[in-house]
């Protein structure tokens, strides 16, 4: 799957394994439980607001993929095995709403320092309750 747009695409346990989705625009998708293993989500693949509870996101592939307002994406599964071609982006809403709970692996393979990472952590305080 190459240049599509999935706005509000109901994938809901969907096996996506080993899919090649470049540059593809998941806008409100709900992805929770899917299995996007080894998937292919580089050049601005773009999850707006995706659901990614439960999504499974081992050894997926990330290269400029953007991840927006996603403040649910710490719920998804394998992070710290996603692997990481080149930097990607995380927006401000994702961060504020879960930069406690990413793996420090996933946020330097997105491209940030140790240091960028404990400084967001320190702007973006955990929520709490």
């Amino acid at each position: 799957m190459y240049a599509a747009t999935l706005r509000h695409a109901s994938l809901s346990k969907a096996d996506l394994r080993e899919t090649q989705m470049q540059a593809v625009y998941l806008a409100h998708a709900n992805l929770r439980r899917a299995d996007l293993g080894e998937a292919d989500l580089t050049v601005a693949v773009v999850f707006h607001q995706a659901g990614l509870t439960g999504a499974n996101l081992a050894s997926a592939v990330f290269c400029n993929t953007i991840v927006a307002a996603c403040p649910n994406l710490h719920q998804a599964e394998g992070l710290s095995q996603v692997r990481h071609l080149g930097p990607s982006s995380l927006d401000r809403d994702t961060l504020r709403g879960c930069v406690h709970w990413l793996p420090d692996v996933f946020l330097e393979g997105i491209g940030y320092t140790g240091q960028e990472i404990q400084t967001l952590r320190a702007m973006y305080p955990a929520p709490s309750g």
